[in-house]
């Protein structure tokens, strides 16, 4: 019986070490895997914090002036030296990892232009929403709607149509008073006054010192991201403007009202108006801390033309014509200026050799009048003062009596409690004159030409947004052989991560 239980126990002891090394095989086995599944772990880790340093080298002044996350104009290869270094950096603790091999490729990058600009407006969007977005002033829509013309509304006669207007019979004509007699024999000389105003440009007019103006160019080596992409929907111009030219004005308020139901800033992007004003210089705030190309970058964005006096030029005249479109629709139904232009056209209308155009020479009495209206109140948004968003007989500045010498003297306006600045009225301008996209390149035109004031090879079109790269990474397993399964590996253990990183 104790020769059974010797036999017995030595199988015993057989059973016990075969189960331990069982057991100790599969331990290694589930260490090893675990081992290898934390390799990959890392490796992932790696890659992806790789990706998050080369998006972490952004272009700094870019971000201080316009607050937007952009990486430096780069070469691919740059990306892939970079991130293989950034990967190997990460995982070079202590050679837990032996004969580890990565190769690193770029698969595609997005940079700021594609899709028209799409993600640069959503980084800006996304400033404005950390900031709190600011509505877009009231006065915007209470400016357009005041620009607004009836379709059935007359201006003047259309060419080759006669308009009969019957004259009052000799005896109900009323004596002109000497007032009236002055302002008849003063016509040549109001009319050449507002006819070299208008040749020789509102710019002239509205500002005094004209050595103030800045001459500076927006000149760049490279091309500029805005290019001819665009050209401006309305083509209306103020050299296409005269006193007699109605007509086009009504178009230009027809299509600016047009624009703003289309692609405007008003309806989709309205959030780049307080961004244009935060990031942006214009005429009468000058940034002293920077250097710019142009000082007038808002008027640019509007303007669209190299030279700042240029755009200055272009919103003096824009300006004009807005404010002569308001003005001229109140002084058509202001009884007390109707009749006084109806009174004098009928004095003129001998002095046109057209006394049957007696309606015709009555508007145009009121345009020239409305015209030195808006002289004026020009000036004064170039001043820093504020005019009356909607006219009324208690800020009208003109009479036919006193024009010429108002015009002449350079007189201020009547002052008012509410109004419209020059800011404000920059604001309508990017709405009614830009369309979103268009407006979006003429920015990056900006950043470019700043930003290369620091960095002379910068360019918008190189800087990326987002790229799309894959990693293949290799490395010797802990165990090449497991002799208690009778297991061996003789290659190595690999893996493929393809990430696409972006600033978002």
């Amino acid at each position: 019986m104790w020769a059974r239980l010797n036999d017995c126990s030595g199988q015993i002891t057989v059973f016990l070490s075969l189960l331990f090394f069982l057991m100790l095989g599969i331990g290694f086995l589930v260490f090893g895997g675990m081992r290898e599944y934390a390799k990959a772990s890392m490796v992932e880790e790696a890659f992806d914090l790789a990706g998050e340093d080369i998006l972490a080298q952004y272009d700094r002044p870019l971000f201080d002036r316009y607050h937007i996350f952009l990486m430096d104009p780069r070469e691919g290869a740059d990306i892939i030296s970079d991130g293989k270094n950034l990967v190997e950096s990460h995982l070079s603790s202590g050679g837990f990892f032996t004969g580890l091999e990565s190769e690193i490729g770029l698969d595609a990058s997005k940079k700021a232009l594609d899709d028209n600009g799409k993600e640069l407006l959503d980084q800006i969007k996304r400033w404005e929403t950390c900031q709190g977005i600011k509505k877009l002033p009231e006065i915007l829509n209470e400016l357009q709607k005041s620009l607004k013309y009836g379709s059935s509304e007359k201006i003047l006669p259309e060419p080759g149509r006669e308009d009969t207007v019957s004259s009052p019979p000799a005896s109900e004509k009323p004596v002109a008073s000497e007032e009236e007699k002055k302002i008849r024999k003063n016509w040549k000389e109001w009319k050449k006054v507002l006819g070299s105003i208008l040749h020789s440009g509102i710019l002239l007019y509205v500002v005094d010192d004209q050595s103030s103006i800045s001459s500076l160019q927006l000149a760049s080596r490279q091309s500029l991201p805005s290019g001819n992409r665009w050209r401006d929907r309305i083509t209306f111009r103020l050299e296409d403007f005269s006193i007699t030219g109605l007509p086009q004005l009504k178009q230009l308020c027809q299509e600016g009202t047009q624009s703003l139901k289309n692609d405007s800033l008003l309806s989709s992007d309205g959030y780049l108006i307080p961004y244009i004003f935060e990031c942006f210089t214009h005429y009468k705030r000058k940034d002293r801390e920077k250097d710019h190309r142009l000082d007038y970058e808002i008027e640019y964005l509007i303007g669209g033309k190299t030279k700042d006096k240029g755009n200055l030029k272009y919103v003096a005249d824009q300006m004009f014509l807005m404010r002569f479109l308001t003005n001229y629709t109140y002084a058509l139904n202001d009884p007390e200026i109707k009749s006084q232009a109806d009174f004098m056209a009928l004095a003129l209308a001998g002095l046109f050799g057209m006394p049957e155009g007696m309606e015709a020479v009555s508007m145009l009495l009121i345009a020239s009048l409305s015209c030195g209206e808006s002289l004026l109140e020009v000036r004064a948004l170039f001043s820093g003062e504020k005019v009356a968003l909607i006219k009324t007989r208690d800020n009208w500045n003109l009479t036919f009596a006193n024009a010429v010498t108002k015009i002449k003297d350079r007189s201020e306006i009547i002052r008012v409690k509410k109004g419209v600045n020059y800011q404000q009225y920059l604001a309508l301008l990017l709405v009614v004159r830009s369309a979103g996209r268009r407006l979006l390149y003429r920015m990056m035109d900006i950043m470019q030409c700043n930003v290369s004031l620091e960095e002379p090879e910068f360019l918008m079109k190189e800087c990326i947004f987002s790229f799309s790269w894959t990693g293949d990474h290799s490395w010797t397993p802990f165990y090449r052989r497991l002799i208690a399964f009778g297991l061996a590996n003789e290659g190595n253990y690999s893996l493929h991560i393809s990430r696409t990183v972006s600033y978002r």
